[in-house]
């Protein structure tokens, strides 16, 4: 299962890599496609202007020869057929006149006093004088195409995180998806597990029981055993209910005023029972008199929760310590421990459903994954919060449950 899980999560990679790759490239051809036609559509409008240049050059030399040839100015060819002019028209238009011509019917060319372009004709019998492209329109036509360009370059960027933002969301769907049924088959491995040990306990003590005869210290002892797999049991039964309970939104709850300070000392000292004498390392610095309006029940079930774990995810000998104390208008308890520790990478998901960090120490222990969750839904049942911190492995882990505090009865 989990290579199949695991094959599946790499199919999904290289689709999105690859998705990515491509996505890139056409981005990049869509981008040099609009560089290329604008400035092919450039180019055609200069060519358009020349065009509109030489036409005016045509319009003022017809002009000009006109009146050479009623004047009788152009007489003769050289022997290269070059036109000779024998003498200067009489009545030829001044220059400002011809200047004024040319601007009124062709307002994209300019007559300078020197070339501005290499290939700006000179005016006919007027020295000085060259027909050029007006540069502030040729200006123009070049912002105009570093406009098209950034306008195709944010167009495609934008394109890019918009389809790039919905494959990263269909990618972290169904990687949840995928991390969801992994977390589920764990837990599946977990509770088989979690059943089948006190099981098999509780069948290898009754057949000893009935197979031998036992002193009265071995009795008390195997009863003991029993005792505890059916604790666990009944441990692993009731949260499973309580999960399916709370999912269905059927999770009964009775609150009442409470004294958290006498309630938690009695859970304290029972839970040092339970899992052994010492063995916690309890650390107390309980507040007196601090009230809460809670369920007495759902609030046993977070600190034994809490508790177990700084039990289970920590080597002899532990430290555990447990405090309790007003801020203002909230009742905060603290559990800090010296164990594992969690990654800094685990700790926005430690209280999700099914979900066991992936940590070599903490996959040791036995669980399902479920205490945790347990605790935060019971938490804010109670109309509170938790938080959770760590400064990583081996560094032991802190768990700050924040309740509303309320006035003795």
């Amino acid at each position: 299962m989990n290579a199949n899980l695991d094959q599946e999560i790499d199919k999904q990679r290289f689709v999105f890599i690859v998705a990515t790759i491509l996505l890139i490239s056409l981005i990049g051809w869509w981008i040099s496609l609009q560089i290329s036609q604008t400035q092919e559509l450039l180019s055609a409008r200069i060519e358009k202007l020349k065009s509109v240049r030489a036409e005016a050059w045509l319009f003022d030399s017809s002009k000009v020869l006109r009146y050479y040839e009623s004047s009788g100015a152009i007489n003769t060819k050289d022997s290269g057929g070059t036109v000779v002019l024998s003498k200067l028209p009489t009545d030829l238009p001044s220059r400002k006149q011809r200047i004024a011509d040319l601007a009124l019917r062709f307002p994209d060319v300019l007559i300078v006093p020197k070339p501005v372009d290499s290939d700006d004709p000179p005016l006919l019998d007027m020295s000085g004088a060259y027909l050029t492209l007006d540069q502030s329109k040729l200006a123009r036509l070049e912002r105009e195409r570093v406009s098209v360009i950034w306008k195709a370059v944010l167009q495609s960027g934008a394109m890019a995180i918009g389809i790039l933002t919905g494959l990263v969301m269909i990618y972290k769907k169904l990687n949840d998806e995928l991390d969801l049924k992994l977390r589920q088959k764990n837990f599946i491995d977990a509770v088989t597990h979690e059943l089948k040990t006190p099981i098999a306990s509780i069948r290898v003590w009754m057949e000893t029981l009935f197979s031998k005869t036992l002193k009265e210290d071995q009795l008390t002892k195997i009863s003991l055993r029993m005792d505890q797999d059916l604790t666990r049991l009944s441990d692993l039964v009731g949260n499973l209910l309580v999960v399916a309970r709370g999912e269905a939104g059927e999770l009964p709850s009775n609150p009442e005023v409470l004294n958290l300070s006498e309630s938690l000392s009695r859970i304290l000292a029972t839970m040092d029972q339970k899992l052994g004498p010492g063995t916690l390392g309890l650390i107390e610095k309980i507040q007196d008199e601090i009230y809460v309006r809670a369920d007495l029940e759902q609030f046993q079930i977070i600190v034994e929760n809490l508790l177990s774990n700084a039990y289970k995810y920590a080597d002899s000998p532990r430290s555990t310590e447990v405090v309790l104390k007003s801020d203002k208008n909230r009742a905060i308890l603290t559990i800090s421990d010296q164990g594992y520790g969690i990654h800094s990478q685990n700790l926005t998901k430690i209280f999700d459903k099914f979900y066991r960090s992936g940590q070599e120490m903490t996959r040791r222990v036995p669980g399902t994954g479920l205490g945790l969750f347990l605790v935060k839904q019971m938490v804010e049942l109670n109309g509170g919060s938790v938080k959770v911190a760590s400064k990583g492995i081996d560094q032991g882990s802190i768990f700050t449950v924040s309740l509303p505090r309320t006035e003795k009865l």
